[in-house]
C-alpha cells in the first residue's frame, strides 16, 4: 500500500483551537478542482491549491520535527517555521505545527499522531468538524480526505487521515502568499 501524507490548511482564526493532520493511504491522490461547487450547492471561486503529497514511510523516531519539515520541503513546499513537536491539548497525543507555502498561499500546518485508528478517525472527524464550524464549506470528501473553502476569506482548508500510520494532516491556508 502507498502511504501518503497529506495536510490541511489551518485559518488565521485558530488561535486556541489546534487543527490536526496525518497520512493517507490511496493508490491514487487526486488533486481537487480549484473551481468545484461546494456541496451545498453554492458556487464559488475556490482557487485552493492543495498539492498532492507523496507516498513515504515514517522513520522510527521519538521527535519527527526535523523528518516532518524536510519532507515537506521535498514536497516542493517552502518552511517558513519548521515543524516542532508538541503535545495536543484535546487529545493527548504528539502532534507537530509549522508554516507553509505553495508561493500561492501560506499554510498553518499540524499533524497528529494519534494512539489506534479509531483515535485517527476520531481526530479527523473533529479537524473536520472544527474547520466546519469556522465557515469552511465542504468542497470534496471521502472517507480519509475532507477538502473545504471559505468564501468569505478565500482560502482552503484539508484534513486527511491515514488509520494504517495513525496520522491526521491538516492544512488551512491563513494568509495570501507573496
Amino acid at each position: 500500500m502507498k502511504k501518503q501524507v497529506s495536510i490541511l490548511l489551518i485559518a488565521a482564526a485558530v488561535l486556541a483551537a489546534v487543527f490536526v493532520a496525518g497520512c493517507t493511504t490511496q493508490t491514487a491522490s487526486p488533486t481537487p478542482s480549484p473551481s468545484a461547487a461546494p456541496s451545498t450547492g453554492t458556487a464559488t471561486t475556490a482557487t485552493a491549491s492543495v498539492k498532492p503529497i507523496a507516498a513515504t514511510a515514517l522513520p522510527n523516531s521519538t521527535d519527527l520535527s526535523s523528518f516532518f519539515t524536510s519532507y515537506m520541503q521535498g514536497q516542493g513546499y517552502t518552511v517558513i517555521i519548521p515543524f516542532n513537536k508538541s503535545v495536543s491539548n484535546a487529545t493527548g497525543n504528539d502532534q507537530y505545527s509549522g508554516s507553509i507555502t505553495d508561493g500561492k498561499y501560506i499554510y498553518g500546518a499540524v499533524i497528529e499522531l494519534a494512539k489506534s485508528s479509531t483515535d485517527t478517525t476520531n481526530v479527523f472527524n473533529s479537524a473536520v468538524s472544527g474547520a466546519q464550524q469556522q465557515g469552511y464549506a465542504t468542497l470534496q470528501t471521502n472517507s480519509t480526505t475532507w477538502i473545504g473553502y471559505n468564501s468569505d476569506k478565500g482560502y482552503a482548508a484539508y484534513v486527511s487521515q491515514d488509520t494504517t500510520d495513525n496520522f491526521v494532516v491538516v492544512l488551512v491556508a491563513t494568509s495570501i502568499g507573496s
